[in-house]
């Protein structure tokens, strides 16, 4: 079971997955992303990336780079804007790391302040058991209404 941007990522098949690790991180509530010097990418939708890039310097270049629209300046940092999925190899040569940051490092610690959220390691296995979690909680739910309607 994987993640929307995951699954995503697979069907597009511009980038193999296993390229991907220095990338990939998910906040506290196992959303994947993708993290690089200059931006975050997550899924908007099926074909559209979503951006929240750092600085301004950094959103003229991407407008010079590839096609990007909806632009809209964020209060605390700055500007969030949208892209084709295929667009994603370019925006990861682009910010890429020469290795991946450490989870208690200084860098780790700013971009969360900044984006107001955790940043913890990509692991697929706590979104197994979150999806697992949910499976369980929906069946659960189901038997209840069916139980009710019984009563009735």
């Amino acid at each position: 079971m994987y993640s929307g941007l995951i699954s995503a990522i697979k069907k597009s098949g511009v980038i193999p997955l296993s390229q991907l690790k220095p990338y990939l991180w998910q906040d506290d509530i196992q959303d994947p992303f993708l993290l690089t010097r200059r931006m975050e990418i997550f899924l908007f939708n099926d074909k559209t990336l979503g951006i929240y890039l750092y600085s301004s310097q950094s959103l003229s270049l991407l407008r010079n780079m590839c096609q990007i629209w909806h632009i809209v300046p964020q209060d605390d940092f700055g500007y969030e804007c949208h892209t084709n999925i295929e667009n994603q190899p370019l925006l990861l040569h682009w910010g890429a790391f020469k290795r991946r940051p450490h989870i208690n490092g200084k860098w780790i610690k700013k971009k969360e302040e900044l984006l107001g959220h955790k940043i913890l390691p990509y692991n697929p296995e706590t979104i197994k058991k979150e999806s697992h979690r949910n499976r369980e909680k929906i069946k659960a739910d189901c038997d209840k209404m069916a139980r009710l309607r019984s009563l009735k």
